[in-house]
Order: C-alpha cells, then structure tokens, then sequence
C-alpha cells in the first residue's frame, strides 16, 4: 500500500502558504496554484499529487509537468510522486478519488517511460 504518513509538524510546514479558500485577501501570503493538477513537495523527494484520470499519454504529462514544477520550486529533483487521480462529475455534483499509484520520478527525466 502507498503510505503518506505525515506528522503535524510537517503537514503544517508543506501547507503553511495553502490557503482553505482563494480569496484575494489571501494572495500576498499564499501560494494558489491554477490548472488541473495540485502537488506539493514533501521532503527527501518526496512529492503527493493529484491529477486528473486521463489516458495514459496524459497521465505520462501531468507526471512530468509535476515532476519538472517541483524541480523548479525545490532545486533538487524529486525521487517519487505518490498520484491520486481524480474524475469529477458535475452533473451530478460528485467527484471521484482512485488509490495512490507511486512513481520513480527520476525516470521522468529520462527517455525511459515510466508506464
């Protein structure tokens, strides 16, 4: 099973610029994050990512668009991102989550798929 266990301490500290809402009070001091895809860095490359159900060319994508991103943000690249999946349904107003798959984000720098 794909285990993130986090303590309070560091929960605080990967969301301490994550605000509950988007409110535009809030910019100055928050980090929001627009598009389909949400990630964040969780210590010795370690990232959690939530992304869309696509097919596998897109899966492939959002992975290497999160992958470059938190290389971008952290200096360092990440060794793993732990993917949730997401299907919404706005007609009838529910949305979805799949079980986390786990992926050597190292190989996404390379020309070696990781699917």
């Amino acid at each position: 099973m794909n285990e993130v266990a986090l303590s309070a301490n560091q929960l605080n500290q990967i969301s301490y610029d994550l605000p509950a809402v988007r409110k535009g009070y809030l910019q100055p001091v928050a980090n929001f994050e627009f598009g389909e895809t949400r990630s964040r860095y969780l210590g010795n490359g370690r990232v959690i990512a939530l992304l869309p159900d696509s097919s596998k060319q897109g899966y492939q994508d959002y992975l290497a668009h999160i992958a470059d991103e938190q290389r971008k943000n952290s200096g360092e690249t990440p060794t793993s991102i732990t993917a949730f999946q997401y299907q919404l349904n706005p007609r009838k107003m529910t949305a979805a989550l799949a079980l986390p798959t786990t992926v050597d984000a190292r190989s996404l720098f390379t020309a070696k798929r990781v699917l």
